[in-house]
């Protein structure tokens, strides 16, 4: 936001704000409609509300882009300049910015902002930068992706747990990947698309979201990072493969009644829609891929109905005997 338009109030501040509004009025766009009041006796648009699109209209607004009828079309409505921020206005009148409009992931219809999964990721303890993104995916549009710089080496699949105990299950991503730096704006900022662009050639080398899951205890993104973009200074530095655990998934078909958290939450990929019914009229999913399996045990903290369990693989034992 311009400093024009916001201050820090000389009085009291509040962390994670970027103040209140000066010289301007303040809106919202939530559901296509811009939100600017009621106010309060000092005319502070009063909340809490939102989230929705940050607009501001006042005299140190512009009054549009030089020569540029489309794009002052598309930012300015009837005086609104409409910022592609998006936040939300505490009770005091406080602007809280939570991300930009066009960065949003849209995952089967679910808009997700990337800062809060960021901000997840940075809080272990070797993570230096992080930047999740929206990737295609044949089946929810998108999928969620992060790319990071850290210190040291990481376990994906730890990583991947330390997330899914603090964010919403369709928030974490399916795949992490660790660069030496990430592509920043001169302003500093990272660059989302660019990171959907390395994503992209990662996916043509067979480094995507269908790509082998690591080995447990390895970094998929120490492995996918060798010979990336030169600009982006990523080069291989991951251990030496690790010999991988044989595990089996073991699913009670008829206790299933489909609902089909390990389909969501399985950070490989291991289960498929199943094709039959059980006795009570549902369909369990299948662990087809049970190659893929890493022992993460997401499947089994998951399940409501407690029909699953991932053991390491006997052999001459068939599930019933193990």
């Amino acid at each position: 936001m311009s400093p024009l338009a916001y201050r820090r109030p000389p009085a009291r501040r509040k962390p994670g704000s970027v103040g209140l509004p000066y010289g301007c009025r303040l809106g919202l766009v939530i559901e296509g409609k811009i939100i600017d009041g009621p106010v309060s006796a000092d005319g502070r648009l009063r909340g809490p509300l939102g989230p929705g699109e940050v607009a501001v209209k006042g005299d140190n607004v512009f009054s549009g882009y030089w020569r540029n009828p489309k794009a002052t079309a598309e930012s300015l409505v009837d005086g609104w300049l409409l910022t592609g921020d998006l936040g939300e206005i505490d009770e005091d009148g406080y602007l809280i910015l939570s991300g930009r409009l066009k960065e949003l992931i849209n995952r089967a219809g679910e808009m997700i902002s990337p800062k809060e999964i960021d901000e997840t990721i940075l809080l272990w303890p070797s993570v230096v930068l992080a930047a999740a993104v929206g990737v295609p995916h044949p089946l929810y549009g998108e999928e969620v992706v992060a790319f990071l710089t850290s210190s040291e080496l990481i376990d994906e699949i730890a990583l991947s747990a330390f997330c899914w105990q603090r964010l919403s299950p369709w928030k974490v991503p399916k795949r992490f990947y660790r660069l030496d730096d990430l592509p920043k704006g001169p302003s500093g900022k990272v660059q989302r698309l660019k990171l959907v662009k390395v994503y992209e050639e990662l996916a043509a080398r067979g480094q995507g979201l269908e790509s082998q899951p690591p080995v447990s205890g390895l970094c998929v993104s120490d492995q996918n990072s060798h010979g990336l973009t030169a600009s982006l200074g990523a080069d291989a530095v991951g251990p030496p493969t690790a010999a991988k655990r044989k595990l089996e998934v073991v699913v009670d078909f008829e206790t299933c009644k489909g609902c089909g958290y390990c389909l969501e939450l399985c950070p490989n990929d291991v289960f498929e829609p199943g094709q039959g019914h059980n006795a009570k009229g549902y369909r369990p999913p299948s662990p087809k891929r049970v190659d893929r399996c890493v022992g993460c045990q997401v499947c089994f903290l998951a399940c409501p109905d407690f029909c699953l369990e991932v053991k390491d693989w006997r052999p001459g034992v068939s599930p019933a005997q193990a």
